[in-house]
């Protein structure tokens, strides 16, 4: 697999065109720091100065970087400093995306259930950045109660759907034409890779810290005004949510550790019912202690040109330390990182989001020595030999016990599996339950405080989850939606179907629009001011060919390539008006016409010069002989009245 070259391509701030490439042997000291939380990325390297690749780094331009996974990573110059004594020029540059905070701003406003696509796109309106590779999470609300940029936007936009951003830039030839905005699920990949000590793992510190236990959990959320949100009123009238056997544990002279509780979220959805909800969620995060680890590991990937030992922004691995009592197994993402192309030998990653896997064998191992060493003075030998002896069976039978266990399920109920693999992998936090019984069936999947359920009864079956992905035809004689956006209803096939959008439904044939059917300023305005185009239409309201209708009254109205138009008009006040460009005729199919139009009056408003000849015009007019009727016959003739 192809690896970054190295080279830094420098970019001029206003043409957007690259004006030098830094080769890695005309550079030195680079460093390269990142981290996933809040996006930071900074870059600084070291040239001769006075040379031509000097020159070109002046403030507010810009640093191309291949990073490992690919992505072009464009920086910004925010610093530069020489040293006269070693004759060398140091570039300081941030990612480029720091500038979104100045690009322009939002005010505020209630934005309602909406996807993560269409808040992305709201931030980067007007923007030179453009909204990339998005995952699908649902909607969601939010409300701004203040100016902000878009990069405080962004931010919130990826906690709010609990996803990560990621940045990068698009070059063809030697000039910068896209800047991408990615929202992603989770940055980086399990790779499998096991950092170890005295191999790429240089040190690692287990610390336990007991500072935010609580046996008691009181939470509130601040509504309008004074009043609050609590549980009280789903909680039997109490306030706070207890945990009894934290409070076993942790009491002291039988008195509470109280933990105040209130969840970061703008949803207009919230109640009691729904803060219980998150506030069990967060008590199991209290009751225990908690574990961090210090981790530093440089990598060996780089150091001896072995790619599949490289570890990328966001990339899981298992971390393992025999070193320590018991022995230290973990799994971990690398949250942070300072790299160096120049220098692999500096590379070095800081590590999170851990969880420990527990040797269950060790576990057993202790209960044994425990018990055993309990019963040394009230048993006699032979029998604690015996014990023994059971033991070591019972231990080296485990693994295969458990593979012939899993065996015998695949052969009697597929869906068992998913239970056995999902205990198998409880060091991921996965879970799965399967319910069989004469009523109904219950399936449940979950990782960490997301899960999916299934039921399925005589009655009904409900699906709840965050997302329902069909694949495939779906058949149904009655379909109920609360909700249904941007969709599209596809008739046969790409070029024939239905499109409903912004109050706008088009009828799509032949990948033409031949009828839409919307309002003035659809995507603004509350107007009452129905279209109906037949034909192609702009939709931007008054479209060419429409029937339009507005506080005047209701009107066909057409418009020409030279944006002349004819309408027919039908007022509020009851009148039908003709508006023609050049000429307004009525024709009959039938020779001996008999059906004359009558009328109360005609009123003439043509006070100007003759019109041009045609024969049998009939004109009224100032013409040659006064103000009159004229019949033009060769010639034009004053009619006499």
């Amino acid at each position: 697999m192809r690896g970054p070259s190295g080279t830094l391509h420098v970019v001029d701030f206003k043409t957007n065109q690259i004006i030098a490439a830094i080769q890695p042997k005309d550079y030195w000291d680079d460093k390269r720091h990142w981290e996933i939380k809040d996006n930071i990325d900074t870059l600084e390297f070291k040239v001769f100065d006075k040379t031509k690749n000097a020159i070109s780094l002046m403030q507010q331009n810009l640093v191309l970087k291949e990073v490992r996974d690919g992505r072009i990573v464009p920086y910004v110059i925010t610093e530069v400093e020489k040293d006269s004594e070693g004759r060398s020029l140091t570039a300081y540059a941030s990612g480029e995306w720091i500038q979104l905070a100045k690009a322009a701003y939002i005010p505020p406003q209630k934005i309602e259930v909406k996807t993560v696509i269409e808040m992305v796109d709201i931030a980067l309106a007007g923007t030179k950045w453009k909204r990339g590779k998005t995952v699908y999470s649902s909607f969601r609300s939010m409300e701004i109660d203040k100016f902000i940029d878009p990069l405080s936007l962004l931010k919130k936009i990826a906690s709010l759907f609990d996803l990560e951003i990621q940045y990068r830039a698009e070059v063809v030839g030697s000039k910068i034409v896209s800047r991408y905005v990615d929202m992603v699920e989770k940055r980086g990949n399990d790779t499998g890779k096991e950092v170890t000590l005295g191999k790429d793992l240089i040190g690692i510190k287990r610390i336990e810290n007991s500072q935010n236990i609580c046996t008691a959990l009181l939470g509130f959320v601040k509504k309008e005004g004074k009043d609050f949100i609590t549980i009280a009123d789903v909680n039997n009238g109490v306030p706070y949510l207890v945990d009894n056997e934290a409070f076993q544990r942790w009491n002291e002279d039988g008195m509470h550790k109280f933990g105040f509780y209130s969840p970061e979220t703008e949803s207009e959805d919230m109640d009691s019912t729904r803060l219980l909800t998150l506030m069990k969620t967060e008590m199991k995060k209290r009751i225990n202690t908690s574990v961090s680890y210090e981790v530093s590991a440089h990598s060996i990937g780089r150091i001896f040109g072995l790619s599949h030992e490289l570890i990328n922004e966001g990339d899981t691995i298992r971390i393992k330390d025999t070193g320590f009592t018991p022995q230290l197994f973990l799994v971990a993402r690398a949250i942070s990182g300072d790299e160096s192309f120049t220098d692999p030998s500096k590379d070095k990653y800081t590590f999170g989001d851990y969880v420990e896997i527990i040797d269950t064998r060790e576990e057993l191992q202790k209960l044994y020595n425990k018990l055993r060493d309990s019963l040394y003075d009230k048993a006699d030998m032979d029998a604690l030999k015996e014990l023994e002896e059971e033991f070591k069976d019972t231990s080296s039978g485990f693994n295969d016990r458990l593979i012939a266990m899993k065996t015998s399920l695949e052969q009697t109920d597929y869906s068992i599996i998913l239970n056995a693999q999902a205990v198998n992998a409880r060091m991921e936090k996965l879970l799965s339950e399967l319910e069989v019984n004469a009523r109904e069936i219950k399936a449940k999947v979950g990782k960490g405080d997301i899960a999916s359920e299934l039921n399925i009864n005589p009655q009904s079956v409900l699906i709840k989850s965050e997302l329902i992905d069909l694949v495939g035809k779906v058949k149904a004689e009655w379909l109920m939606a609360g909700l249904l956006m941007g969709m599209t209803i596809k008739t046969s096939n790409t070029n024939e179907h239905l499109h409903m959008e912004n109050q706008v439904l088009r009828f799509v044939n032949q990948g033409t629009d031949k009828i839409v059917i919307g309002f003035e300023n659809e995507r603004k305005s509350k107007t009452l001011n129905p279209y109906i185009v037949l034909g192609q239409g702009d939709g931007n309201g008054r479209n060419v060919g429409s029937i339009y209708k507005d506080n005047d009254g209701v009107y066909y109205r057409y418009v020409d390539n030279a944006g002349a138009e004819s309408d027919i008009r039908l007022t509020a006040q009851g009148n039908i008006g003709i508006k023609a460009q050049d000429g307004l005729w009525f024709t009959s199919k039938r020779a001996n016409f008999t059906a004359p139009i009558e009328t109360p009056a005609i009123k003439f408003n043509s006070a100007g010069a003759t019109p041009g000849s045609q024969q049998g015009t009939v004109w009224v007019g100032n013409g040659f002989n006064g103000y009159g009727p004229y019949f033009y016959n060769n010639g034009w003739i004053p009619l006499k009245y």
